[in-house]
């Protein structure tokens, strides 16, 4: 019987990880979460390398790439079924702005972000300096 609250309790800790992982990039940067439920299958690895190729103009609209498990937890909190392989956008406000089954172009999410008000003034700042 003890081991059924030491069993939530850890639990609990591997849910609030998973989410304190994306938490602490809100309001800092703009997230790609692929989603995966095997990173050594040639599809994701396909999707690692065009972002790859794309690092500077990710890095200048705060793009990170972050991976995760099909099956974590975190993806609850968006309302993400387990059973979703591919690509979440994740805005600086912590909000799922898109969401694609694998493969996408970084282009494509590019485009997304730039029409995005915080990134439109981003770019007016940096026009203005």
């Amino acid at each position: 019987m003890k081991r059924f609250p030491v069993l939530m309790i850890f639990m609990f800790m591997l849910t609030s990880h998973a989410q304190e992982g994306m938490l602490k990039y809100r309001w800092k940067k703009r997230l790609v979460v692929l989603v995966s439920k095997d990173f050594n299958d040639s599809i994701p690895k396909v999707q690692l390398d065009l972002l790859d190729q794309e690092k500077e103009r990710m890095k200048d609209r705060d793009m990170l790439v972050l991976r995760t498990s099909a099956k974590s937890e975190a993806l609850g909190e968006f309302s993400i079924s387990n059973n979703f392989e591919g690509v979440l956008l994740i805005g600086k406000d912590g909000g799922i702005k898109a969401r694609y089954p694998f493969i996408v172009e970084p282009s494509k999410l590019f485009e997304i972000v730039d029409g995005m008000p915080m990134r439109k003034a981003e770019m007016r700042r940096k026009k203005g300096n």
